[in-house]
């Protein structure tokens, strides 16, 4: 099964990741002609290895998965209504094991790095992509390594530290640092490898077997996913087993938008001016796979518009209320998307359209638009009340005598009070107990490696000097 250079077409067979004849981005191109699709699949097997005939070939032993994909396609009949749309259907990828679309891609990645013997992964994520290389690597017992800028969402980093990465605050990594852990063994995970992008492909695999829409919208940061659905898709026309061949929707944020400023106006998918967005998923300047994310959208005379911060954050709040289904920002920018797309005519009323939701909202709550006014009205009722639960109140107790990390707080809860809750449970309640604006953390370097403390603000003190209400009947 070859590897093809996406812009000549050179035909290499594994070990690059650019082309080394005109840099191009080198994918997967699977070579076999089923007489059904079913054929394809194996139903014995877990995760994106369904599709393991379609995907570069790693040894079973190594084919590593938390039950990625197999996500549901729900219909958005309240959405469909509101919009004039005839059928509109929710590509529920916030049911993957770390809550996003990249999962697909990191199980790939990993599954190849154990299969060469790689026992260490370090990567550079401003997000869901740490988040999924942590968990993955925690289920292989694999060291993992993550780079992160400062700024990294609350809930993302409280998520890295549950699985147990080491955690290095960074606003890139630079080249010199990453050889060196290249010469200390680590296997360095990249957007651009054609075993993570094989794993995207999945998607495509996947849809063509729940329906035929004529268009799929994604919203685009790197633009490895919206490329690789298209990419998936030419596979399967190519083994003769589907047709499907819809049109493909680009989403980004009006404050960060070279894919769509490139396919609207021309020229190279590169921002040049400020970064005027606050979600980071959709907000990448240069964009690695920004060539071939706009050849697949002028392969499928796909359309490609920006939205606003509001306009995502309004999308936000809809999907929640209306569809019931609590999506990141970035990922419900593709209904935001679509209801302009509707209201300026460029998408009809007798079409059916699949919007893909890429990542779940319950790493962070952002702090901006209607959900943010929601969220800082809970937290200031909550501390004006001063009704908290059980857990949270000993938490605050145990904060009240030294501040602390989390693992110690778990500990204290078990051994002071017999609370006994996971480690992931107890990362929850301080993310709620810091959105209510009663604990607020500080990272500290302890023998090399990053760790969170956890501490009392002085409302989190006030609370606990004059605690009101029976902690027991109520909840933040």
């Amino acid at each position: 099964m070859p590897f093809i250079c996406s812009r000549c077409g050179r035909v290499w067979w594994g070990g690059r990741w650019i082309c080394g004849i005109c840099g191009g981005i080198i994918i997967h191109r699977p070579e076999i002609r089923p007489s059904r699709y079913e054929e394809l699949i194996d139903s014995k097997a877990g995760g994106i290895w369904r599709y393991g005939l379609l995907l570069p070939e790693i040894p079973q032993p190594w084919r590593i998965s938390l039950g990625e994909g197999g996500t549901a396609l729900l219909k958005a009949g309240r959405l469909s209504l509101r919009m004039g749309i005839r059928d509109v259907y929710l590509k529920n990828e916030t049911a993957n094991p770390s809550g996003s679309f990249i999962d697909r891609g990191v199980a790939a990645e990993i599954s190849y790095a154990g299969s060469r013997g790689y026992k260490r992964i370090a990567c550079f994520s401003r997000g869901n992509l740490g988040v999924s290389v942590a968990a993955y690597a925690a289920k292989t017992g694999f060291e993992a390594m993550v780079y992160a800028p400062p700024s990294i969402e609350r809930g993302k980093l409280y998520l890295l530290l549950a699985y147990d990465a080491h955690v290095f605050f960074t606003e890139r990594m630079r080249r010199g640092e990453v050889e060196r852990l290249r010469r200390d063994g680590y296997y360095i995970v990249e957007s651009t490898s054609p075993y993570f992008l094989s794993g995207l492909k999945t998607l495509a695999y996947e849809l063509a077997l729940q329906t035929a829409p004529q268009y799929v919208v994604f919203p685009v940061g790197e633009g490895g996913n919206l490329s690789m659905f298209w990419e998936g898709l030419k596979d399967l026309r190519d083994a003769g087993v589907s047709n499907m061949m819809p049109r493909l929707v680009a989403v980004q944020s009006e404050g960060c938008m070279p894919i769509v400023k490139a396919y609207n106006s021309g020229g190279k998918p590169v921002w040049k001016g400020p970064i005027r967005t606050i979600f980071a998923d959709i907000a990448v300047p240069n964009p690695p796979l920004g060539e071939l994310a706009l050849q697949s959208l002028k392969e499928s005379r796909g359309l490609a518009v920006a939205v606003s911060d509001r306009e995502i954050l309004e999308a936000t709040r809809d999907l929640a209320r209306m569809e019931g289904l609590l999506a990141e920002p970035a990922a419900a920018s593709t209904v935001a998307a679509l209801k302009k797309l509707r209201d300026e005519g460029l998408v009809g009323s007798d079409v059916s359209v699949v919007c893909v939701i890429t990542g779940t909202g319950l790493k962070e709550p952002y702090l901006g638009g209607p959900i943010g006014r929601a969220a800082r009205s809970i937290a200031a009722r909550a501390r004006a009340s001063s009704r908290i639960g059980v857990t949270k109140s000993r938490i605050l107790e145990i904060l009240g005598e030294r501040s602390l990390h989390g693992y110690g707080i778990r500990k204290a809860l078990a051994s002071k009070y017999g609370i006994k809750i996971s480690t992931a449970s107890t990362y929850q309640h301080l993310a709620e107990l810091a959105d209510a604006g009663l604990v607020t953390y500080i990272p500290v370097k302890h023998n090399g490696r990053m760790r969170i403390i956890y501490e009392l603000t002085s409302s989190g003190r006030q609370i606990l000097q004059h605690p009101v209400g029976n902690p027991s009947r109520h909840t933040v």
